[in-house]
């Protein structure tokens, strides 16, 4: 699917009307550079500003794992992250020419149904960050 085919389908959900509904995309974005840290971020996005799907979430760092003892309800190896030390952050995607800005900043591609992209070098290695970005419809009831 071409990267312009996969946006018109977020676009088109983001558009669609269906009665005491709004609809909204959840996101899933991994980041990760050589030799350094990995984000795992998630959250939601509305299209209040079509078509610029905007929103926000959380972000997980690898060096933010659980400190141990990690609580018994949870397993650290199934559940790596701690909630309780996570970022807010904001995310908007133009649905139109894949553009991503927010706490992350890049110009997504496709390929095979994925959007990923590169942005600028960071840090005192001048590493590219590579971003998988996920999305996933959803509608969610009004609530007057």
């Amino acid at each position: 699917m071409a990267c312009a085919d996969a946006l018109k389908f977020y676009a088109d959900h983001m558009a669609s009307v269906e009665a005491g509904k709004i609809h909204t995309l959840r996101f899933v974005l991994v980041t990760g550079w050589l030799g350094a840290t990995s984000h795992y971020a998630e959250g939601t996005l509305s299209a209040w500003n079509a078509p610029i799907a905007s929103g926000s979430g959380f972000k997980y760092s690898s060096y933010e794992r659980w400190n141990f003892p990690a609580p018994v309800q949870l397993d650290p190896k199934a559940y790596p992250f701690d909630p309780n030390r996570r970022d807010a952050i904001t995310l908007s995607v133009n649905l139109t020419t894949g553009q991503v800005a927010g706490s992350f900043a890049f110009q997504a591609k496709c390929e095979n149904g994925i959007l990923y992209g590169f942005s600028n070098p960071t840090g005192f290695l001048q590493f590219h960050v590579m971003h998988v970005l996920a999305l996933l419809t959803s509608s969610e009831p009004i609530i007057a």
